[in-house]
């Protein structure tokens, strides 16, 4: 539970980094936007299924104007009138795991899906409800490495070796083309060192989890290209560090999205490919398919959207001798004379990290 709720948190916080792709050009907030609502959210199904919504306030038009919100009652509900609350888990992000066979709140394949936010005075935000999109199940994922030219502080060229995550599967499910993001996850091996501040302690290895590429958006319409598979098509591209040093294995998670959820996304992946070029088009406004419903005199603009996720996941492992020279984390380098020995806390204990255990995971 602890490592999916933390990894939600870095969806929240891409959200609102996207912002900061606007701030090249001071703009005046219209008065008809100020004090707006964003409700971002979806249902994801499994064992357990993940419902996880995300309710913030604009006040400007950068970084520090998506605030919490502070709501009434958050509510998932499905086509057949049955209801849940889901309970605030941080300031702002709701989150709630529903078992799998939960007769109060069952979440299955068939149903339909829609989450309502009330406020304390009186309004009310309420979603369309969606479906789940069957997804296709990829064949098989590989990895290869791959020569980057970076661009230093200092004007001149570097070039670094890349990890490229390539995957092959059908577009095609229940006969019809599919639209799909992809999601990763990566779990590492740590060996820590306790020693350099605890003369007996043992050393210890733990799997730590983490989200990775947090700062793109991986999308492909087949319905709109005409294919009907993909074969070893690259989805992400991340550098080679320390978390790779010991084995590691990464997970990507197959989504096939709705129509809608598909374009919201794809609108802003199209803000994050901006370079803040005077000439580009201007950023248009984001679909939505929630709708003020409550009781206030005048009607509120909200922003955000809910859908419905059916995904399937696949995970390869790393090999850390195919990398090359990587480093492992632990021992770390030594400081100047009398700073902390454990300034490195994951030296100290990899305990201390999040998402961290000395269980092995059982695909390892």
């Amino acid at each position: 539970m602890k490592r999916i709720k933390i990894k939600s948190l870095f969806y929240l916080s891409l959200l609102m980094s996207l912002t900061a792709c606007l701030d090249q050009i001071d703009l005046e907030v219209p008065a008809d936007l100020q004090d707006s609502i964003v409700i971002m959210g979806s249902v994801t199904i499994g064992n357990p299924s993940v419902v996880n919504i995300n309710v913030n306030r604009v006040f400007d038009f950068d970084i520090s104007s998506l605030q919490p919100f502070n709501t009434r009652e958050v509510v998932l509900l499905d086509d057949k009138g049955n209801s849940v609350s889901i309970p605030d888990f941080a300031g702002g992000n709701y989150y709630l795991e529903i078992p799998q066979g939960d007769p109060t709140m069952p979440i299955t394949l068939d149903g339909q899906y829609k989450v309502r936010v009330s406020t304390f005075d009186g309004r009310v935000f309420e979603s369309s409800l969606e479906a789940f999109q069957p997804v296709p199940k990829p064949d098989s994922l590989s990895y290869r490495l791959v020569p980057v030219e970076i661009l230093q502080d200092s004007g001149n060229p570097r070039t670094l070796t890349f990890l490229s995550l390539a995957i092959s599967t059908p577009l095609i499910e229940a006969g019809e083309p599919r639209q799909i993001q992809w999601a990763f996850d990566q779990v590492f091996r740590v060996t820590d060192s306790p020693g350099i501040a605890f003369s007996n302690a043992e050393p210890k290895t733990c799997y730590i989890d983490q989200t990775i590429g947090v700062n793109t958006i991986e999308l492909f319409n087949s319905k709109e290209l005409g294919l009907d598979r993909l074969d070893e098509f690259d989805i992400l591209l991340t550098s080679i560090t320390s978390n790779f040093a010991e084995g590691s294995y990464i997970t990507v998670y197959q989504q096939s999205l709705s129509d809608g959820a598909f374009e919201y996304w794809n609108q802003i992946n199209a803000v994050l490919q901006r370079e803040g070029n005077m000439f580009e088009a201007p950023v248009g406004r984001f679909i939505t398919n929630i709708t003020s419903t409550g009781t206030s005199d005048e009607e509120d603009e909200v922003f955000g959207y809910f859908y419905a996720i059916q995904q399937d996941t696949i995970r390869v492992f790393v090999d850390p001798t195919t990398l090359g020279n990587v480093r492992t984390t632990c021992p770390p380098d030594p400081g100047p004379p009398g700073s902390d020995p454990c300034l490195a806390q994951i030296c100290c204990d990899c305990l201390s990290v999040p998402n961290s255990t000395t269980e092995q995971p059982s695909f390892w």
